[in-house]
């Protein structure tokens, strides 16, 4: 995403950003966006309803590591299912 001419990370994940990265139903995405913004909420943060913190989204699911940085739904996606695999022991 550009922004002011820099390459940022999309800010906010909308219901079909959390719908492909996690591959759950709309209703289940838009509980997850309620969960995750009440708690911001409760530590003093603002949030957008519909929307969450993509940081924090992928704080939350444990998608940030020290050794990448993941601001693509698709790459998160892909790490998920990579994860799945590797504790069912596929890989």
């Amino acid at each position: 995403m550009e922004l002011g001419g820099k390459n940022m990370t999309k800010p906010l994940y909308n219901v079909y950003d959390v719908m492909a990265i996690l591959d759950v139903s709309r209703a289940m995405a838009y509980r997850i966006i309620k969960e995750l913004n009440t708690e911001l909420e409760n530590k003093g943060f603002w949030v957008v309803k519909g929307k969450v913190n993509s940081d924090y989204f992928r704080e939350r699911l444990n998608l940030v590591s020290e050794n990448y940085s993941i601001s693509d739904p698709e790459e998160i996606k892909r790490q998920l299912e990579k994860k799945e695999q590797e504790r069912k022991g596929i890989c």
